[in-house]
């Protein structure tokens, strides 16, 4: 499909941007997101993800829920903005620069916006994802209220068999676990790029301010 398409390329040059310099040397090598790079960069999530699961549970209440939605609709709405005026200002360093006859230091300038400016993009598309998907689990929360917050440690199975109440308990239960943890996993996330993209942020402004661009 083409949307798995485009989510797998904002998700790979997001990394790959993560994981590199404005400027790199001639034998850099690109780093490539791969599954088992994927799986290996969120086990610390996963871990954090069930502990606070399970033994927290009263964090995913519904007054969290629609404070969370509405904030992250903001950081939407307004990062969003924020993209198209990045993407703008590089529009417009193209276009009032002739490459074809610019100095090695004009040209490296550009490189620097240039990359920047996929820096920045790649990064915020991918919080932005994060953000979406947040928001359509936390509507999870919202209509099952105390629903969601039982408790998975104290099911058990009742004796016979089949007991087909108990079973769809346990999967409706092991569901409820499931975006328990997907929902921590994917708001440290979140919060993490977001300080990434501050950072990104500071350190390209002050190495412009000291003509020293090298983030």
């Amino acid at each position: 499909m083409r949307i798995k398409k485009n989510i797998k390329l904002i998700l790979n040059e997001s990394y790959r941007w993560r994981n590199r310099k404005l400027i790199e040397s001639k034998n850099f090598k690109e780093p490539n997101l791969t599954f088992i790079k994927f799986l290996l960069s969120n086990v610390y999530y996963l871990v954090l993800g069930l502990i606070i699961s399970i033994f927290f549970r009263g964090f995913f209440n519904s007054n969290f829920a629609g404070f969370a939605i509405t904030s992250l609709s903001i950081f939407i709405g307004l990062f969003t903005t924020v993209l198209i005026l990045i993407f703008d200002k590089y529009l417009n360093h193209s276009k009032r620069n002739n490459l074809e006859d610019a100095n090695p230091a004009i040209l490296l300038d550009y490189k620097r916006t240039k990359n920047f400016s996929r820096k920045f993009v790649f990064v915020s598309l991918e919080a932005l994802l994060i953000a979406v998907s947040v928001i359509i689990l936390l509507l999870i929360p919202l209509m099952l209220k105390e629903g969601f917050l039982i408790d998975i440690l104290k099911f058990k199975f009742v004796r016979g068999w089949p007991d087909f109440l108990s079973i769809g308990l346990f999967f409706s239960n092991l569901l409820i676990l499931f975006t328990r943890i997907l929902l921590v996993i994917l708001l440290f996330k979140f919060f993490k790029y977001l300080f990434i993209i501050f950072g990104f942020l500071g350190a390209y402004i002050k190495g412009v301010f000291e003509d020293n661009v090298n983030v």
